[in-house]
This record gives C-alpha cells, structure tokens and sequence, in this order.
C-alpha cells in the first residue's frame, strides 16, 4: 500500500493530478480526478458509462500538521439511459469521501460532530480553530443535531425521573437504562400520556424505577401493567424526613428546652491565652545581619560615618545599630485600648456562642463602657478571635430539620450530644419519642431491606395517633406494590439522578438556550 492510499480518504476511486501549496492561507490543495468506469444514477440506480461532461469540487479534509487540506476532486456528470427515467443528467457520487452537495469529507464531518457533541458550539469553534479544523458555531450544532442516536437492544429495566427545562416552570422526563446505565430518551414533559405512548413501544420492559410522583405510575400501569414498579428508597427516605421535620415543627418548643438542658451540663472552660513569641522574619535576619557586620567594623576602630559609607546606609541607621540591643524583632508594639478592661467579658460572651456586636455592645454600655460600636465589631473579626485562641462554639439549638436528619441519620454515626438530644426529647414528649422510635425503624426497614417487616410498620403508623404519620402511611398504602419492590429489589433510581446532574451540566455550558433536540443529541450520543 502506497503512502498516497493511507493519506486520501479512498485511494482506489482517485487519481492523484498533483498539489499545490498556498503559503499566506496555510493551505495544501491536492488535485484529484475520479477514475470508475461507471456512475450510478441516484434516482433510478442504473449504471452509465455516457459521460455528460465535468466539473470541480471542493472539500475541506483532516489537516496535515499545521496546514489544512482541501480536495479539489474533478468529478463527472452522466448521461442516464433509462428512459423511464426523470432525471437525464445526473453527477457523480463520492459516497465513500462526501455526502452530496457536502463541502467536507465524511471523516472530517465525523471529528467535527464530535467535538460539537462533547463541548457544544461556542467551544467546539474555539477548538476546531486551534486543530485546524474551522468549523462556525451553527455548523457545529446542526452537526450535532444531524446525530443519529445508535440502535439498541430490548429493554428491560429502566429508570424514570423528571428534569427542570425551566425551573417551577416546564419539566421533561429522562429514561435511563439500568442495566448499562446509558440514557435511552429525553421526553418534552412529564405526562402520563407521553410517557405511557413511549412505553408501549418498549413491550419488552419488565421493571421501572421512578420516584413517588403519581403522573408516572399512572402512565406505568396504563401501558405496561404486567411491569414491576420499585420506588426509589431515596425518595422514600427524603418522604420521610419532611414528615418528621412537620411534627418536629409544631413541637419546637420541645426542642429548645432539651438543648438548654444539656448545653448547661456540658460547660466549656474558657482556654487561658498564652502569648506567643514573635518569630524572626526575613527583614529581621537582614537587620540582625546588619548590625553585626557593623559592630564588626566598629571593633576595627572605623568611625559611624565611614561604616555607613562602606555599608551603603544613612550615618543615624548605622549609630542606632551600634547604640541598640544585639537581638533584633519586629515586635509589634500594642497600644492601649479603651475595650482592654471589657476584653475578658467580651472573651466569655463569645466563647458561649454570643457573636451580636449590636448586643455585646448593649451589655458593654450597661458595665460604663464609653466606647463606639465599631470597636467591638474589630474585636468580633474571625481572624482576630482566631489569633487570640478564643473559642466561638455556637450555642443555638438545632433546627427541626436538622432533627428530622438526625433521626433518619445511622445510629452508630450519632454523636453523644446527638443521641441524648433524641433521648431527652422522647423522655419529654410522649408524640415525639413514638415519632422518633417510628422514623428509625422506617430508615432501618430501607438501609436493611426488610420487606417483611413493613406491614407491621404500617400498622403502628395507623395507630400512633400522629395525624402526619397517619397521612404518610396512607400513601405508602396507595403506592403498596411500588414500595415493597423497593425493600426487595437491588435497582434504584441513583444512576437517573446522576444522568439528570450531568444533563444540568450540559445545559449551563449552552446558558440554558438549548432546546430539547439538541440536549438529547448531546445526552444520548454524546
């Protein structure tokens, strides 16, 4: 095989005219002329010899080095002999190096729809410049839009979940393979009527994980009713945290009293500040070198002024050397201040979670400071406290939500400020520890994959006599097969909310101006 062969897209169907090359535009044009006997008419596909005559054209092909490429391919027009025929003259095809009517090679339209494919338009220009290979921003997303997206086998399982187009606006549906973990389709909306058409051309789909949204299962159960739906035990999980977040609301005042409670057990002694030695800087070893050079000459007998002469210094530096202390540091002299007596209030006010300038500066005024407000803001500066080794542990009590995660949250992660929070609070509240003790069981249930012990939850959940809880198990019946396949079957929706996080991605690199066509392109063959 010739070295002309490897570098012309097909060798065999050219003949090679010559080259010539164009210094100011950095282009090499290769002059190539066709060589079959025959062409094929596009219209009826019947074979020709009868040669009409002949014309030129030009397409862009892959670089060489630094230098970009065009074919310049002399290519013929036909006579066709068919008589039932409509087309009478008809030009060549090149199907194995361009599309008709195309300007570039096919391998070159193959590199550049990648790039369009893997960093959009504005970029893929950027890049395709710098490799030589110039492509516009809409050529490289009608590239990218020209994508066939590749043909797949059966399905199986697959996972559904909703995606924003428009935040709390417009919503569409992502279909991700479970098995291979590759995204199958991007749907317009979130509707039971799309989704169930899309469905009932895939008969061969036996399990779809999806979240708790009723849209979906209406649609699942409309068009595959013989499928397995498996709630996402993520899902289940969050449900239940908002739940217990509700009650943990209503009874916050349980909450704070608890904290209170075990704050004032736990007391922190306020650290001793130890001050610190100042370290040498680089100005302090050039000075201390210095002055022993001058003290050095001064033993020689030299006077001040010829030291300084020699040393390259101004006469008063070099009588202050001789005249001062052999040790040399910047030590930063610290003033007085009128907040020097308040420091140590200041010091314990903050060192218990007190960080409201507007309040210690109220406190202050009460004690017969006369000072502004300003002052105490300096003083409350994180590098400031930092510096002086004063501990700001924070002395709020947590948030109902936080709770709720606390509740939901691993026991052997707990701390022991956590879990005697949990504890205080059942031991305070009869509703609150069966809504605890009930919570736990439910994320043990999901983490464990117990099925069997479901029913009994849900019975307790009836029968606890917290109106939310009640309300929550009521969904949990409505959604019963769903929720049970969840604590038995091993799929997830994890790998969707994954796909639906790079999709996000894709969207803010086109500034959320893509339309769904050009998504998809991205998403699936990309």
């Amino acid at each position: 095989m010739e070295l002309l062969d490897l570098l012309l897209p097909d060798g065999a169907s050219f003949c090679f005219d010559g080259f010539q090359l164009c210094e100011q535009s950095m282009t090499v044009q290769v002059l190539l002329s066709t060589i079959g006997e025959f062409a094929a008419c596009p219209t009826c596909e019947s074979l020709s010899r009868n040669i009409h005559s002949h014309y030129q054209r030009i397409l862009q092909d892959l670089p060489m080095t630094s230098y970009g490429l065009q074919l310049l391919v002399t290519v013929r027009k036909f006579f066709c002999r068919n008589k039932a025929c409509a087309q009478r003259i008809f030009c060549e095809r090149l199907p194995e190096v361009a599309r008709a009517w195309g300007r570039r090679t096919e391998r070159l339209r193959c590199i550049q729809q990648q790039i369009s494919l893997s960093l959009g338009g504005a970029p893929g220009e950027r890049l395709s410049h710098q490799l030589a290979l110039p492509a516009g921003v809409d050529l490289l997303l009608d590239l990218a839009r020209e994508t066939t997206v590749p043909e797949r086998g059966p399905l199986y399982c697959v996972g559904v979940d909703d995606w924003a187009q428009r935040r709390g606006s417009h919503y569409g549906t992502i279909i991700i393979n479970l098995e291979t973990h590759e995204v199958v389709e991007l749907l317009p909306d979130r509707t039971v009527d799309t989704l169930a058409a899309w469905l009932e051309k895939h008969p061969t789909i036996r399990i779809v994980s999806r979240d708790r949204a009723s849209a979906y299962a209406q649609a699942i159960a409309t068009a595959l009713p013989a499928a397995a739906q498996v709630a996402d035990r993520w899902h289940l999980l969050k449900n239940m945290t908002d739940t217990l977040y509700r009650i943990l609301q209503s009874e916050y005042r349980y909450l704070k009293a608890c904290h209170d409670e075990i704050t004032r057990a736990e007391t922190t002694p306020i650290p001793k500040v130890e001050l610190v030695q100042p370290i040498p800087t680089k100005s302090d070893e050039r000075r201390q070198k210095r002055v022993a050079t001058a003290r050095e000459l001064a033993s020689q007998g030299l006077a001040s002024k010829e030291i300084a002469r020699r040393l390259g210094f101004h006469p008063k530096t070099i009588s202050r050397d001789l005249a001062g202390s052999t040790t040399v540091l910047s030590i930063r002299r610290v003033r007085p201040s009128i907040l020097d007596p308040y420091k140590s209030y200041l010091q314990e006010r903050v060192t218990t979670g007190c960080r409201n300038a507007a309040q210690l500066y109220r406190e202050l005024q009460n004690l017969g400071f006369m000072g502004g407000i300003s002052i105490v803001r300096a003083f409350l500066n994180p590098r400031l406290l930092k510096k002086n080794n004063i501990s700001t542990i924070v002395d709020k009590p947590p948030t109902p939500r936080a709770v709720a995660h606390l509740i939901t949250k691993l026991p052997a992660k707990l701390t022991d400020h956590e879990s005697e929070l949990l504890n205080q609070l059942s031991d305070k509240n009869g509703h609150l520890a069966t809504a605890i003790r009930l919570g736990q069981d439910f994320a043990e249930m999901i983490r464990q994959k117990r099925p069997e012990k479901l029913n009994l939850w849900l019975l307790k959940a009836k029968q606890c006599g917290i109106v939310r809880l009640r309300n929550f198990a009521k969904g949990i019946c409505q959604d019963y097969r769903a929720v049970r396949a969840a604590f038995s079957l091993s799929y997830s929706n994890g790998p969707t909310e994954g796909h639906i996080n790079r999709l996000k991605c894709i969207k803010r690199q086109m500034y959320g101006r893509a339309k769904i066509d050009l998504l998809r392109a991205r998403l699936i063959a990309g």
